[in-house]
């Protein structure tokens, strides 16, 4: 007879078996229009949501009368107020719920560098201060100007896509020790690079300072695309491994639409899922990946690169990994609004129940056993 010991860790070992997609959430690239963040973590196919973006600091390029320091850009789902102060308080409370849900929720730093937001430090000791004012406003600390309240962040990444990489080991050195000495739980922390190797713009970072995650991005770089001849997976694992980062594992960044890049969408997930399965047969490389991640949320869950069913984009390439973990493609989470608007994941076989965020949320009735699992471990612990 199973003891609810050995079924709470076998109900432990699940989210191994699962596949895991990052998302990038907060630019409404689906023509400046994007849905609430409860709306997207409650697809069973996104595990982390990166908030983007924190996308100005530094003292060069930040206003004298912005005393936090930084710029919050999260398109529509925030107010600002002359002084820089914000306040988001359907962010607050969709990170909360999503955490309950068992997603991680992620701020991210940087993002495109252009005439509008430009970051960066003068040197180390503003990278380090940058650190605090990031946990007091975002993470366990304490300010008066918190932009998601009392909701506390699951990590930081580190999109820094600008030459200058003055600071960036610093602050990611010093985010780390403030975890260590006040954190209350796990953080992780994350980097999105671009696919070229021997173009890196966090070179010093990602080559001293071992990431949870790397989200490379194979897109809007042709040379290191995954369709093109210079697709260099390998490569990247190779550089992890001989670094010595063993706990970093590698993303393989897409866009999630063909209108969220200008160069690699990959419209047919069964040759996105041929290469992840080539990874996964490789002993040398295949315990480096991670997971697939997309920019962004708001067009891969949207009316776009549908098929048939009227599946997502982001769903079907979850379910195309999925399969290479043994879940099959059948199982998925649909989401509709109450009203017959946006769709977001839709499976087949379902039932339906409303949720508290005023969505019906279609359970397949095929449900996993990895779910049964959860829900009778749970029953176990309150008898």
């Amino acid at each position: 007879m199973m003891t609810l010991r050995s079924l709470l860790k076998l109900t432990a070992m699940v989210p191994s078996c699962l596949a895991s997609l990052a998302v990038y959430w907060g630019q409404a690239e689906n023509d400046k229009q994007q849905t609430d963040l409860l709306f997207y973590c409650s697809s069973q196919a996104v595990d982390t949501i990166n908030l983007a973006f924190v996308s100005r600091f530094g003292q060069k390029y930040i206003d004298e009368d912005n005393s936090d320091g930084f710029v919050l850009n999260l398109s529509n789902m925030c107010t600002q107020y002359n002084d820089y102060r914000y306040s988001c308080p359907k962010v607050s409370r969709d990170i909360k719920e999503c955490q309950k849900l068992g997603k991680k929720i992620v701020i991210s730093i940087g993002g495109e560098d252009n005439s509008n937001e430009k970051y960066g430090f003068i040197d180390d000791d503003e990278a380090k201060r940058f650190a605090h004012i990031l946990w007091d406003h975002f993470a366990e600390g304490h300010s008066a100007n918190r932009p998601f309240g009392d909701a506390i962040v699951d990590g930081f990444d580190f999109d820094i896509e600008t030459r200058d990489q003055t600071g960036y080991l610093e602050l990611a050195n010093e985010l780390k020790s403030i975890v260590e000495l006040n954190g209350t739980k796990d953080y992780l922390f994350t980097a999105a690079p671009q696919c070229g190797l021997n173009e890196r713009d966090m070179e010093q970072l990602l080559d001293n300072f071992e990431m949870d995650r790397l989200y490379i991005q194979f897109y809007n770089n042709k040379d290191c695309e995954l369709l093109s001849d210079g697709f260099n997976y390998y490569d990247w694992a190779n550089e992890v491994i001989s670094r010595g980062h063993s706990s970093t594992k590698l993303y393989i960044g897409l866009p999630s639409a063909s209108k969220a890049a200008s160069s690699g969408f990959i419209k047919d997930v069964g040759r996105l899922q041929d290469v992840c399965k080539d990874i996964l047969a490789d002993s040398r490389v295949n315990e480096t990946f991670g997971g697939l991640m997309f920019w962004d949320a708001s067009r891969g869950f949207d009316l776009y690169e549908r098929d048939s069913r009227d599946s997502s984009y982001i769903f079907r390439a979850w379910s195309a990994l999925n399969a290479l973990f043994g879940e099959g493609l059948g199982s998925g989470v649909t989401m509709t609004n109450d009203t017959g608007g946006q769709t977001v994941d839709n499976g087949s076989s379902t039932t339906s129940t409303r949720n508290g965020a005023g969505f019906i949320v279609r359970q397949n009735v095929y449900a996993s056993f990895s779910y049964l699992l959860i829900l009778i471990s749970f029953i176990f612990q309150l008898i």
